[in-house]
């Protein structure tokens, strides 16, 4: 084998496993796996089958949290992230009253009990 020849069967070899990883790893939208990693869930129909408190739905804010979030972190803020849905909502349990907050575009819901500093949010 020539140079030429050496370095085009590298070349291919390079480029088939670039696919592969590429085409494979969890998070690429061409992976057979997408959906199997991460729980796809419809979050306001979710909130909406939420148990009822004091006779009233939870109140849903959209938010960016991002800029939220650096605003509780900068005023001290103890975040508690669950790792399932029923986990969340188990955590709510708990509280009298809660604001959920939204954010669609990076897919997070959170709540922050009033007059505290704790921060509980589920990444959808």
């Amino acid at each position: 084998m020539n140079k030429f020849e050496v370095g085009l069967v590298l070349g291919l070899a390079i480029v088939l496993i670039s696919i592969l990883i590429v085409g494979y790893t969890p998070f690429s939208p061409f992976s057979p796996f997408e959906g199997v990693w991460r729980q796809e869930i419809d979050i306001r129909e979710e909130i909406e089958k939420l148990p009822t408190q004091n006779g009233g739905n939870y109140f849903v804010l959209e938010r960016d949290w991002s800029e939220w979030s650096s605003q509780m972190q900068d005023a001290g803020g103890d975040f508690t992230k669950m790792d399932t849905w029923e986990e969340f909502t188990a955590s709510l349990e708990h509280h009298d009253l809660a604001f959920l907050m939204l954010d669609e575009t990076v897919k997070v819901v959170w709540y922050n009990p009033p007059f505290t500093n704790q921060v509980t949010y589920y990444e959808y």
